[in-house]
């Protein structure tokens, strides 16, 4: 895709392997007729009015499920990533960049943050999270939550999205309930058939200044975590400091209510560091999590975060990854203790 004459970054490397390629993508959508059209039809967060629903899932062709390992177990890499409206430190469109930092860390699963599909530049409208897909060979599904209109960035439509090697068989985009005065934030999840098995991943991006807002987002959040069985994984930019061992404070309501609800943070239980992602240049706090049910967290093998020269400079966060390997065939009903870790 042509940048419109907008100065791209150089790509760096990270020194990791890139991944092979996957099947090919060969269905993108249409432009649209109007940016915003779903808003004004009331047609809510689904975004059907942007591209119809057989479009909105990027089409693969080929076999791009990772075979099964010993004792059918699948080794899967799940990321996560605020990629900050396609804009790094230059304020270029630098989709490049992004290709090759998601190339190099082989992700599986990949829940990306201020994710604009489509963005507007003078020159037209582009769809910088197709040809992102198609360079990942990836199917992806986008889920908005507003108009982006800050005169920081390109207009277009704010929101999460999902890109993955295994099918997407269902998306779901739920608003969360927040303060009057902040922008709307919603949960995106979508369901993948891992070899036949439904895989549920939720993510969402809750409200960057006050934990107030966060709390009231974070009651949807729990109301839809309740329901769900299957295996399934949350993630994203929660805006949350990591809790510190101490007596006057020990985390926001939102870290205390995940482990009450009988969830772990991936990084917390593996990671070798403190797990900064943020600001990308001098990370010194967390805010980007992946959390997992207690009775899968065993399954989880390793975690990192993406350091290096390239990542520093394409968004304001650095990418997190976690390794999780699961045993497909081994998924009986889990009852609610079971679930809350408390059986």
């Amino acid at each position: 895709m042509r940048d419109g004459g907008w100065a791209r970054p150089a790509v760096g490397n990270c020194g990791l392997r890139g991944a092979k390629p996957r099947g090919r993508l060969v269905a993108a959508p249409a432009p649209s007729p109007s940016p915003f059209s779903f808003w004004r039809r009331g047609r809510g967060v689904r975004g059907e009015g942007l591209f119809p629903i057989q479009e909105k899932f990027g089409k693969m062709k080929g076999k791009t499920d990772k075979p099964l390992g010993k004792g059918n177990h699948v080794s899967m890499r799940l990321l996560t990533y605020n990629i900050h409206y396609w804009a790094g430190s230059r304020r270029t469109l630098n989709v490049p960049h992004l290709i090759k930092i998601l190339q190099q860390t082989r992700a599986d699963i990949i829940g990306l943050n201020e994710v604009l599909h489509p963005l507007y530049t003078p020159q037209g409208p582009q769809y910088p999270l197709v040809e992102l897909a198609r360079a990942l060979h990836m199917h992806w599904a986008f889920g908005p939550s507003f108009e982006q209109r800050d005169a920081r960035f390109w207009p277009g439509v704010l929101g999460n999205a999902v890109l993955s090697r295994y099918p997407i068989r269902h998306m779901a985009n739920t608003p969360l309930r927040s303060l009057p005065t902040r922008k709307p934030r919603t949960l995106f999840h979508v369901t993948l058939d891992i070899h036949g098995r439904p895989f549920v991943v939720f993510v969402t991006h809750l409200d960057h200044l006050l934990a107030a807002a966060r709390r009231r987002q974070f009651e949807t959040i729990m109301a839809h975590l309740h329901r769900v069985r299957e295996p399934h994984v949350l993630l994203g930019d929660f805006n949350t400091h990591t809790p510190i061992a101490s007596r006057w404070w020990k985390g926001e309501l939102v870290i205390r209510q995940l482990r009450a609800l009988g969830y772990e943070d991936a990084y917390a239980l593996v990671g070798k560091d403190g797990g900064r992602s943020y600001p990308a240049r001098f990370p010194f706090v967390r805010l980007d999590y992946i959390w997992v049910p207690k009775q899968w967290a065993h399954a989880i093998r390793s975690a990192c975060v993406v350091e290096c020269p390239a990542a520093r400079h394409a968004s304001d966060h650095l990418p997190v990854c976690v390794d999780w390997q699961w045993d497909v065939f081994s998924q009986p009903e889990v009852s609610r203790a079971q679930h809350l870790g408390t059986a």
